[in-house]
């Protein structure tokens, strides 16, 4: 009886064990985090302060409260307001930067969002 009793004992833990592996995997956990993907993103002359105009596309956005871009080692922050402008669609991020690039070169580019959240872009500037 006994014997009966440590077998049952052992199939019940097995089973229980199995199903602890199977349903994370049959039930994945959700993440609810929005992603920010560009969509189209570039640097172009500012003719009119002689510095980079910042121009990111996006599907869904929130509040950028401030913008760097990196070059050689050095950081420059935007010159202008960061505007965050709905349409089509898409959301466009664009501000300006009082810095020299050249032509065809990828830079980094760092936003800082309203909830802390820092994200990191390479964009290519298009002369």
């Amino acid at each position: 009886m006994d014997k009966k009793l440590v077998e049952g004992f052992l199939v019940a833990l097995v089973v229980v064990l199995a199903l602890a592996i199977a349903l994370p995997i049959v039930h994945p956990v959700k993440v609810t985090q929005p992603t920010y993907k560009v969509i189209e993103g570039e640097l172009t002359p500012n003719y009119s302060s002689h510095g980079v105009y910042l121009n990111l596309q996006f599907v869904n956005f929130t509040k950028v409260s401030q913008a760097c871009i990196k070059v050689n080692g050095s950081v420059y922050h935007n010159s202008s307001p960061v505007s965050v402008l709905p349409g089509n669609g898409k959301v466009v991020v664009c501000t300006t930067f009082n810095v020299e690039l050249i032509n065809g070169k990828y830079y980094t580019v760092i936003l800082n969002l309203n909830d802390g959240e820092i994200l990191s872009y390479s964009v290519k500037y298009v002369d």
